[in-house]
């Protein structure tokens, strides 16, 4: 099973809102034109970029040896190094609500990377909308899913 996970239209939104707000105003600015059009096409190549990087969406592999991810932080293990998996019910109100992102990336309900949990624990994170998460424990550390798939 592959998973799309993606921060959604909201990065999108807010590169637009950037984009246009530096671009009216090179142009309002007193100026060379020619400059105004090199300054703005390098902000544009800028946001692509920052797009390719941070925008598209990444995927998460779920197969019969275990889950590899993409998405910010690479998480990848095997079913065969798992301790022990828990199905948590409306985690944002339990122990493992992430309150505290450490490293990595956070746009709403999307979050991915680690983070530290209110009980304490720091741990690597991917989340959507969901209100339900698992919980993978192993050796090398715990990993939180909840996402809409």
């Amino acid at each position: 099973m592959i998973i799309s996970v993606s921060s959604g239209n909201f990065l999108i939104i807010i590169m637009a809102v950037v984009f246009t707000v530096v671009v009216l105003s090179m142009l309002l600015k007193k100026g060379e034109r020619k400059k105004k059009i090199i300054s703005i096409f390098i902000i544009l190549i800028a946001f692509v970029l920052v797009y390719i990087f941070f925008g598209r969406p990444s995927e998460i592999v779920i197969n019969e040896n275990g889950i590899d991810s993409s998405v910010y932080g690479k998480i990848s293990f095997n079913w065969d190094d798992v301790n022990t998996a828990e199905f948590i019910e409306n985690y944002e109100e339990t122990a493992y609500n992430p309150t505290l992102k450490i490293n990595g990336t956070a746009f709403r309900n999307f979050r991915a990377g680690n983070f530290r949990l209110s009980n304490g624990e720091i741990i690597k994170i991917i989340t959507q909308s969901s209100k339900d998460a698992v919980l993978f424990r192993t050796e090398a550390g715990s990993y939180l899913f909840a996402l809409d798939q």
